[in-house]
């Protein structure tokens, strides 16, 4: 039987890099990122629906998974679900003993998926905070409405994540990206050891077998540009917090690490106050400052809206999950 692997993460966290190495063991299978698990714990089946996880985009995610298997979106919702993505994992594995799934919105349902497959191994894959932001804001620059779409991951998502990690520590191995850029080989040994795969050097290499391209979602940049880990993390020493460039987006940020606090950052391996000097030490500019308050003013519209069609914001699902009431159902 296929044994299920997920990576849990935030967003541009390194999680494709990741993914990619573990990819590159003969006895694991992937895809790029399923999405496959959410609709089934959320109960959605019209990709209109209004949710937390973004249904318009799940909806192309999971049909891109299931276009190679012969499969639609009605497969989903057949019999028990856990049956159902078990049977699914085993036909994308196509005869390896695991499928990975790595889904960032996962964290999201983190809980639930500890709690349906008692036979899986799951990876924690933390990242500075203050990376992760900087980083979304310049993957997707353009966003009309800001950081506004991705704050369900930036508060609900990091409160899932903290709280697994917190419950569920002898489930899972936790790493952070920066450990596993700077000395890969030690870290991808740990992960391999709690996955019980035999590590292989090659592994390493990240274009002796890419099973997550052809696809619009993941890390598009780090597959085109990268070979090696080592050049990854040549090109993060070389650069810095650019998305973080103007006094608006310093403020953001300020808000959040200390709505994240201590206690937080502290499982996720980083330190509160080192991240809040950083950020006053951040060289500053107006760079963006007007078409970020014009984004801002549409992203307050933006927020109302989704309040009204899903009934709370990020920050609402996030102490939802901190009082352990994680959204949709089981699985």
């Amino acid at each position: 039987m296929t044994r299920p692997l997920f990576i849990l993460s935030l967003p541009r966290s390194g999680s494709t890099l990741l993914q990619r190495v573990l990819a590159n063991h003969p006895d694991v299978a992937t895809t790029p990122e399923p999405w496959v698990l959410l609709p089934m714990v959320y109960g959605h089946t019209d990709p209109d629906t209004p949710a937390e996880y973004d249904e318009r985009t799940c909806a192309g995610a999971v049909s891109e998974f299931l276009h190679p298997l012969g499969l639609d979106r009605s497969d989903l919702f057949q019999g028990n679900a856990r049956e159902t993505a078990m049977r699914l994992y085993g036909q994308a594995a196509d005869g390896r003993g695991h499928f990975l799934d790595k889904t960032p919105r996962y964290a999201l349902i983190a809980s639930r998926l500890i709690e349906a497959f008692p036979e899986a191994e799951f990876v924690v894959l933390w990242r500075d905070p203050l990376a992760v932001y900087s980083s979304v804001r310049e993957t997707w620059p353009y966003e009309r409405t800001g950081i506004a779409p991705h704050e369900i991951d930036l508060y609900a998502g990091l409160a899932g994540l903290c709280r697994v990690v917190h419950e569920h520590a002898d489930r899972l191995h936790a790493l952070r990206y920066e450990d596993l850029v700077a000395d890969p080989e030690p870290s991808v040994r740990g992960v391999c050891e709690h996955l019980g795969l035999a590590f292989d050097p090659a592994m390493l290499e990240l274009r002796n077998r890419d099973e997550t391209s052809g696809s619009t979602l993941g890390d598009q940049t780090g597959r085109a540009n990268f070979a090696t880990i080592e050049q990854r993390s040549h090109s993060n020493r070389a650069g810095g917090l650019e998305g973080i460039c103007n006094p608006g987006r310093v403020r953001w940020c300020r808000e959040w690490i200390r709505w994240i606090g201590p206690e937080r950052l502290s499982r996720m391996g980083y330190d509160e106050a080192d991240l809040l000097r950083r950020l006053d030490e951040t060289p500053l500019s107006l760079r963006r400052w007007w078409k970020d308050t014009k984004r801002e003013r549409r992203a307050r519209r933006w927020r109302e809206e989704r309040r009204r069609a899903i009934g709370r914001t990020p920050m609402e699902a996030a102490a939802a999950i901190d009082a352990g009431d994680w959204p949709g159902g089981t699985l």
